[in-house]
């Protein structure tokens, strides 16, 4: 089968962080104040003060006219400092159980001169492992919609795709994975059956349930009709996709469990 129709667009990870306290000190934050998390999970700890929350640029590119000397307790070799820790916005990755706090001291780069020492930021770290996916409920059903749009002379669908339950693994960070092939005489789509933490060792939100959700895009070719498949959780379900000569889609779809609409 020749792999040619399917693109999927992961949500783009928006770096939203919680603001913290304006006043003269430098207050550490963390990350969507993620302060609870589990065993091999990173997250942003940075100096809250001057931080814009709605600049996120100040995340990738901090200010370089300080540095910061960190301090971690207990100090047991199994939490990782990275990304722009040296100025002030660190991606620690913790690795052990346990409760950690971090702190630094702020110096100026030019001239080495102490600035100010933050109060500690305690991290409780869960034994609870992070994982990188997490496994569909074998009772969860699919539902697709769809809506036609212009690609010049190729007609193009958007679909938007939902699960009807809820886990603890969803956008931004983490969403399905699919993958898909075409042949003169069909259509398929396979859906895996576990939702995918794009973000790993990130994972924002892991303590709140929403539905799955995200969407992809499908190429077709006007004058054709094709058997069109979805595998769901082991299951294969069958109907048909339809394109006139003038590039119109008519899906004939009869499966529950997959549910087809147009939008």
């Amino acid at each position: 089968m020749k792999k040619v129709f399917v693109f999927l667009f992961i949500p783009g990870i928006v770096a939203c962080k919680k603001n913290g306290a304006d006043s003269a000190h430098h207050i550490l934050a963390a990350s969507y104040s993620e302060v609870s998390i589990k065993t091999g999970q990173e997250i942003t700890i940075y100096d809250s003060t001057g931080a814009d929350p709605i600049d996120s640029l100040f995340f990738f590119d901090p200010p370089t006219n300080r540095l910061y000397e960190w301090t971690i307790k207990p100090d047991d070799g199994s939490v990782s400092p990275g990304g722009k820790y040296q100025n002030g916005v660190g991606d620690f990755l913790f690795r052990h159980a346990g409760k950690y706090a971090l702190s630094a001291v702020i110096f100026d780069s030019a001239t080495h001169r102490r600035i100010d020492a933050t109060p500690s930021i305690v991290i409780t770290v869960s034994s609870d492992t992070l994982q990188r996916a997490q496994a569909f409920d074998p009772g969860d059903s699919l539902f697709l919609s769809y809506s036609e749009i212009s690609r010049g002379t190729s007609p193009a669908l958007i679909w938007g795709m939902e699960s009807a339950k809820e886990y603890y693994y969803h956008a931004p960070s983490a969403g399905f994975v699919i993958t898909g092939s075409a042949d003169p005489q069909t259509y398929s789509l396979f859906f895996s059956d576990s939702i995918s933490l794009y973000t790993y060792p990130f994972a924002h939100q892991t303590g709140t349930k929403a539905k799955v959700g995200g969407i992809f895009g499908m190429i077709g070719q006007p004058g054709t009709s094709r058997q069109f498949n979805i595998t769901w959780l082991g299951k294969t379900y069958s109907g048909r996709l339809d394109y006139n000569n003038e590039g119109k889609v008519t899906v004939d779809w009869h499966n529950g469990v997959v549910s087809i609409r147009r939008n």
